[in-house]
């Protein structure tokens, strides 16, 4: 904290990840790239990208993961403190742990020798693989409007959106929110017939977007900078608590308010990559270069949205907000 070098975080939710993993590369390239009537006031969206084959990544506040497994070993590692196959290093904050040089979760086969008697073999065999399948075929929320309820037994109801609330998505698409938090989107053909060829609405691009200095946190992971994040999936939004990637408020109506950034204070991304180039005729002599770009960003790509938003009436704004707790 003293060092300014910590940002909170609060956890993604963890329903309908299946879906999202069997979203076409191509598909969340094309609707990143598209047109909007918003476009000369926001920045053109960029997907995230691995660095080892440079395919989509689309979990995480940064969309830093590319698939559930890679993402539930990271969160497992970095959240949890539990080494595995996949992050096998301790993360030592101080010098005085205990670096512990085997991963704490490994791969159990049926067919593994030599176990210890307190061992069991599993079907689906590591503790992250496990964590990932879960994930994958952890079904979607229901949209229902927020004033449900429970019955006489005390289960929760899901009846039918109000009229307040279906004016909400139109307000929603007037103002622009959806530019960024895309509807739906069409799953690839699955050997699960669950995750094939399914249209799912996560109200989200998956892609990255500069918030600004209202919501910048200073982390960069792949090609996101200091002040971008994934567009949060509004699927789910109508039970959460907290809201934004830090957990800051509980009003959802702030947390809109706080997509709006001072437009003067502005931001560099970078990328580079080191390549090696060996020149046979010359005896094999080598040279190394490092070509980099930056992109320069100021303020919020959403500033004219929230512009819009303030432009309406209070009944709008309320219909909007109903709109997003029926999610």
């Amino acid at each position: 904290m003293a060092n300014n070098n910590v940002s909170f975080r609060i956890p993604t939710p963890t329903f309908g990840l299946g879906l999202i993993e069997n979203v076409a590369d191509a598909d969340l390239e094309n609707n990143a790239a598209q047109e909007h009537s918003l476009r000369p006031t926001i920045q053109k969206a960029i997907v995230n990208r691995s660095g080892n084959d440079g395919t989509v990544t689309r979990f995480g506040w940064k969309a830093q993961n590319k698939s559930l497994y890679l993402f539930a070993a990271e969160a497992t590692t970095v959240e949890m403190g539990i080494t595995n196959e996949i992050f096998p290093n301790e993360k030592v904050p101080g010098t005085n742990c205990a670096a512990n040089t085997l991963p704490e979760d490994e791969t159990n086969t049926v067919f593994q020798t030599g176990k210890a008697a307190s061992e069991v073999d599993t079907f689906v065999s590591s503790a992250i693989e496990n964590f990932a399948a879960f994930m994958r075929f952890n079904g979607s929320p229901s949209q229902c409007d927020f004033a449900s309820g429970i019955d006489a037994s005390g289960n929760a109801l899901c009846n039918p959106l109000s009229a307040s609330a279906q004016n909400g998505l139109s307000v929603f698409n007037k103002v622009g929110c959806n530019v960024c938090h895309t509807q739906t989107f069409t799953t690839q053909p699955s050997n699960v017939p669950g995750l094939s060829n399914r249209a799912f609405q996560p109200f989200s691009d998956f892609a990255l977007h500069h918030m600004g200095s209202t919501l910048a946190d200073g982390v960069t992971q792949g090609l996101a900078g200091p002040d971008q994040f994934r567009t949060a999936p509004l699927w789910g939004l109508g039970q959460r608590l907290f809201f934004l990637h830090d957990g800051r408020t509980s009003d959802l109506k702030e947390a809109i308010l706080d997509h709006a950034s001072a437009p003067g204070i502005c931001y560099t991304t970078t990328a580079n990559q080191i390549f090696t180039v060996t020149f046979p005729l010359n005896n094999n002599a080598m040279a190394h270069f490092a070509p980099a770009s930056g992109t320069l960003s100021c303020g919020s790509d959403a500033n004219e949205v929230i512009l819009r938003f303030g432009l309406l009436s209070t009944a709008e704004q309320q219909d909007l907000l109903n709109f997003l707790r029926s999610l």
